[in-house]
């Protein structure tokens, strides 16, 4: 039998990484085991399916987002912009940003069972739907980051829009332990006394999925198609922080057949980046608007919906005209000799006799009586001949890169060479590597006298 060669010992270096490893891993389990308490408690007495509901209806999911829900008390909010980000805050706000996307799909969902299965036309800022605007919290960029992050998002199963119950529930009590699908359940602490809502329906379907006490419990799940269990507010905070996704905590409390779907429509479908037109028409009125001295922009809303580019420049509101030869007075005023001058910012003209003969539109700009490119240094007031080296001698194109000694991106002169500052550098490099690999790591032994 052959013995296994001896295992070489650890490198200084590998076991400081094993070290720090060990460490980070040791303190994120610690932390796992500490949780903000969701506030308030959350959605008990709200959605629960009418018993006496046509249970021949099958309402379709919806096609397209609404975009406004009507809050007592508040108005039509926009859902996506306001409605979902600010009850995320107040609900589980300091939950991690999974737990948080979690609870964004939730409250939507909420929202569209109120509208397309309950037929319901507002709801109340309050537990008994859901609380939108608290005193305690604001909504922050993280929870309009986990509202667009799943914007038109609900759940459903069957075909149907499900209610999606969700509550505080109890702590878990070994956070860090495995499996992650145990050590997740509430078996700690419930100072809301909201766990026995809870329900665990990872690997379950169909009817064989349990139901929240929250809703209707009919004999067979057909006969209440809404109701699909109940989430924890603080389990999927420790979820959020064994690393689940919040479409992976679905599951965990709705069953495996639970369906994420996206609603489309304006108000529906991936969240985009507004553009930097759309964000100046925001604080601009309907209408055209000089973006900046070349381009105009058409607003309508919040939103651009026509750019314009402007050849001869952007002057209140329009775009400017070229100038005319009626215009030709500047050539007498402003011309000394037939040639080109700047007519303004962007434009230059060529004057010939006093006339104005030829117009050119300068998109960087006009400097000196020249169109400049972004870079280019201003002309030599010495520079006869016009090539930019101020020497009156047409010998050597302008050029836009100054030289250094030495510095990064210059260059260096070697021995009458023009080398890249980089070549010296690597040089060097080579070395020290060549005399490490040549010590290998160790002490150098003297050298003898």
């Amino acid at each position: 039998m052959n013995a296994e060669p001896p295992e070489e010992p650890a490198h200084p270096l590998h076991r400081t990484i094993a070290l720090c490893a060990t460490a980070f891993l040791l303190i994120s389990i610690a932390a796992c085991g500490e949780y903000d308490e969701p506030t308030p408690r959350s959605n008990i007495g709200g959605p629960v399916v009418d018993e006496d509901r046509d249970q021949t209806m099958q309402p379709m999911l919806p096609a397209e987002a609404p975009c406004t829900i009507h809050v007592e008390g508040y108005g039509d909010i926009d859902i996506e912009e306001d409605y979902i980000p600010n009850v995320v805050a107040c609900e589980n706000g300091n939950a991690p940003m999974e737990a948080l996307k979690a609870q964004a799909v939730q409250a939507r969902g909420y929202i569209y069972y109120k509208l397309f299965v309950a037929g319901a036309d507002s709801v109340v800022n309050s537990q008994a739907d859901q609380v939108y605007d608290c005193t305690y919290t604001d909504a922050s960029e993280r929870h309009f980051e986990a509202a667009r992050a799943t914007r038109g998002q609900y759940l459903s199963w069957n075909g149907e829009v499900v209610a999606p119950f969700y509550v505080a529930g109890a702590h878990p009590a070994n956070p860090g332990g495995d499996p992650v699908e145990s050590a997740c359940q509430g078996t700690g602490s419930d100072p809301t006394s909201t766990e026995h809502f809870v329900t665990y329906n990872l690997g379950q379907s169909e009817c064989n999925i349990e139901m929240t006490s929250l809703g209707w419990t009919p004999a067979s799940c057909h006969d209440n198609p809404q109701n699909r269990g109940c989430a924890s507010q603080n389990g999927q905070s420790c979820l959020a922080d064994r690393g689940w996704t919040y479409e992976e905590m679905m599951p965990f409390y709705y069953g495996e057949d639970i369906h994420i779907e996206r609603a489309g429509g304006e108000c529906g479908g991936p969240w985009e980046e507004p553009s930097e037109y759309d964000l100046f028409c925001a604080d601009n009125d309907d209408g055209w608007h000089c973006f900046d001295e070349t381009e105009r922009v058409q607003c309508s809303g919040d939103e651009s919906t026509a750019v314009d580019t402007c050849a001869y420049g952007c002057s209140d509101t329009a775009c400017s005209s070229p100038p005319e030869e009626s215009e030709s007075g500047f050539c007498i005023d402003e011309a000394d000799d037939d040639g080109w001058y700047c007519f303004n910012q962007r434009i230059r003209v060529e004057c010939v006799d006093g006339e104005i003969t030829s117009t050119e539109s300068c998109n960087a700009g006009c400097d000196d009586d020249r169109c400049v490119t972004t870079g280019q240094a201003p002309r030599d007031e010495d520079d006869d001949d016009d090539d930019g080296n101020g020497d009156g001698d047409d010998d050597t194109a302008a050029s836009l890169v100054t030289p250094s000694q030495g510095v990064a991106g210059g260059c260096n002169n070697v021995a009458g060479t023009n080398l890249p500052a980089s070549v010296p550098a690597a040089f060097a490099l080579l070395v020290l590597l060549l005399i490490s690999f040549r010590t290998g790591g160790h002490r150098r032994r003297p050298v003898p006298e």
